[in-house]
């Protein structure tokens, strides 16, 4: 796993200034090891998030779902998460708006993230078209500073909903459609 790097650590350090090489081989593979650690952190949370938003729906009867849970999971794709983002941040909240009607627990002007969800994904957006712009790009890190914030707003009110929606347990039998209810019945009997 390690001899490539030691073989191509040994080949810089055998030029006639050895000691510069070998200490831009190092900072070159120190530099790639904190790129693909970071991607492995940025990723790892991306994932976390993924699944609050998941299991959120989840806990959503299938009838009041306008997105599978596993949907979510597309985000993960480069570039088409930019459009699906916002798919999964409308759906999200009509999906919790159903289930909170559904068991009597909405609350008037509630918007169910929706408001924060689509800050955070225009915030997404405009970054990454701000970022390719000469000059304008300069303000790219303020969105980025208002990305993070936003993406940890929204992460928290989904997870409250989540507990909400686990606080009031719901109906047992609210997954299952009159058909499945029937034959439970009759085996039953």
């Amino acid at each position: 796993m390690f001899v490539l790097p030691a073989a191509i650590l040994m080949q810089l350090g055998k030029g006639p200034d050895s000691d510069s090489a070998s200490g831009l081989g190092i900072m070159a593979f120190g530099a790639l090891g904190l790129a693909c650690s970071t991607l492995i952190v940025i990723l790892a949370i991306q994932c976390l998030f993924l699944m609050t938003l998941s299991r959120c729906l989840a806990r959503c009867a299938r009838r009041n779902r306008t997105i599978e849970p596993g949907q979510v999971w597309l985000n993960l794709i480069p570039l088409f998460n930019l459009y699906w983002m916002y798919v999964t941040v409308t759906k999200v909240a009509e999906s919790l708006e159903n289930e909170f009607r559904d068991r009597g627990l909405h609350r008037k002007g509630e918007t169910y993230a929706r408001g924060i969800g689509l800050g955070y994904w225009g915030c997404m957006i405009g970054t990454q078209i701000i970022g390719i712009i000469p000059f304008v790009n300069m303000v790219s890190p303020l969105l980025a500073a208002a990305v993070a914030v936003l993406w940890i707003l929204y992460w928290v009110k989904i997870a409250g909903y989540a507990k909400r929606l686990d606080q009031d347990g719901g109906d047992d039998d609210r997954d299952r459609d009159e058909e499945e209810r029937d034959d439970l019945e009759d085996d039953d009997r």
